[in-house]
């Protein structure tokens, strides 16, 4: 079926394709910032308003890496996407953009090269119609379509993301040893972890996979490969995982933060206040109590007098 779409002659080449994606990605997403109906465009982001914006905001004035105006040392995430937005808000002042204006384009200018890669992904393994039908549902899927008002840190955690991939399968379609395209695959997967400290564990998938490939060419210079990645990940988190163990807490890795079990807490308890950098959502009367409830037995039911006996595990709560 993909044989059959006809293409413009500039799509049928590799490189123009690749501009083509980009140019009609970033339209599909300027043309969804301008029309969305208020309800989308107003939806609140509590991270965004609580820690992205105050703290890439913070650095772009020269404050430092703080939160608020307390002058707190932001530490609870890894500094790489308040980074990105701080450059980026820089650069808005000097050419008269507002930060929300900032946002948008960087968000477009970001998920329209992560289109690129997608098609650069997927022509490798279906040629130049398959990688423009990858493109094409990535720049329409409404899950994309979500990340585009606001400075959600998947975003750029996107980008690293596909581009790891996408060095690490043409290393491996290629069947050629590149140490530097290793080296380029461990720094992709480092900054991801910068971003979004989840992405500390993605080098384990790709070293999974160098050494499960079959390749001949990988066969033989496993081990090299494996320094190469492992080398420009270290590079890239090392910095900032010395700085945290030394001076915050021993027992850190990129943040301050327990991110694993936070992420999961979160997905049932992302409505109400459970740090004092966030902003409640508005809920319905009985979902606020629901998240409530479930925030007191998650996080606070040590802390409160008889919680233990009340909320722990096989309190009387559990009877209710």
């Amino acid at each position: 079926m993909v044989d059959r779409i006809y293409l413009p002659v500039f799509l049928k080449r590799q490189r123009t394709a690749v501009l083509g994606v980009f140019l009609i990605s970033a339209t599909i997403f300027a043309t969804f910032l301008l029309t969305a109906p208020e309800s989308i465009m107003s939806k609140p982001c509590s991270d965004c308003a609580g820690w992205y914006y105050p703290v890439a905001e913070n650095l772009a004035a020269g404050k430092g890496l703080v939160v608020g105006d307390n002058d707190r040392p932001a530490l609870d995430r890894p500094p790489g996407h308040v980074l990105l937005l701080s450059g980026a808000f820089t650069i808005g002042r000097v050419v008269g953009f507002e930060k929300v204006a900032v946002v948008y384009a960087l968000n477009v200018l970001l998920l329209s090269f992560a289109a690129c890669l997608l098609f650069r992904i997927s022509e490798l393994f279906w040629g130049v119609k398959g990688g423009l039908v990858s493109a094409g549902l990535w720049s329409t899927s409404p899950f994309v379509l979500w990340f585009l008002n606001q400075p959600f840190s998947e975003v750029p955690f996107f980008v690293c993301l596909f581009f790891a991939t996408w060095i690490f399968l043409s290393q491996q379609k290629e069947q050629k040893l590149s140490l530097r395209r290793m080296f380029l695959v461990g720094v992709a997967l480092g900054v991801a972890a910068m971003i979004r400290p989840i992405g500390v564990f993605l080098v384990a998938p790709f070293l999974l996979a160098l050494w499960t490939s079959g390749s001949p060419a990988a066969a033989r210079n496993l081990r090299i490969s494996s320094t190469s990645i492992m080398l420009g990940w270290l590079i890239m988190i090392a910095p900032w995982h010395i700085y945290v163990h030394e001076n915050v807490s021993p027992d850190s890795d990129t943040s301050t933060g327990i991110h694993v079990t936070r992420s999961l807490i979160e997905g049932f308890v992302f409505g109400v206040k459970t740090e004092d950098y966030k902003v409640a959502i508005p809920l319905a009367p009985d979902v606020e109590y629901f998240m409530e409830e479930l925030r007191t037995i998650f996080t606070d039911w040590r802390k409160i007098p008889g919680g233990e006996k009340l909320y722990g595990p096989g309190g009387t709560h559990d009877d209710d």
